[in-house]
């Protein structure tokens, strides 16, 4: 997908990688090399020397390269913020938010 994209005129620009975590890596790497931008959720990698990987191609290929942090998707992350927002969290809290 990354070479074909590259290829059209008007391919893509940027990608989101919300894949499997094992793929986050070789997708990654797939599109950079093609100059694509590329916005992946986490973990990026499975390890330092990947990630040392991403950073030196990112340099070299001037690509864009961003992390998503999508917790706010989640039910408890939902719900602790309706908590907080109807000031359930007790006066410590209260007080701390409040300034």
């Amino acid at each position: 997908m990354a070479r074909v994209e590259a290829m059209r005129r008007y391919g893509v620009e940027a990608v989101m990688i919300y894949t499997p975590n094992h793929l986050h890596f070789p997708c990654a790497v797939a599109f950079l090399e093609a100059g694509i931008d590329v916005l992946c959720d986490k973990p990026l990698t499975s390890g330092l020397e990947e990630a040392e990987t991403l950073v030196a191609m990112t340099e070299e290929t001037g690509s864009v390269f961003g992390v998503s942090h999508v917790m706010s998707c989640f039910p408890m992350i939902r719900q602790a913020r309706e908590i907080v927002a109807g000031g359930q969290t007790g006066s410590m809290w209260n007080s701390c938010r409040t300034g």
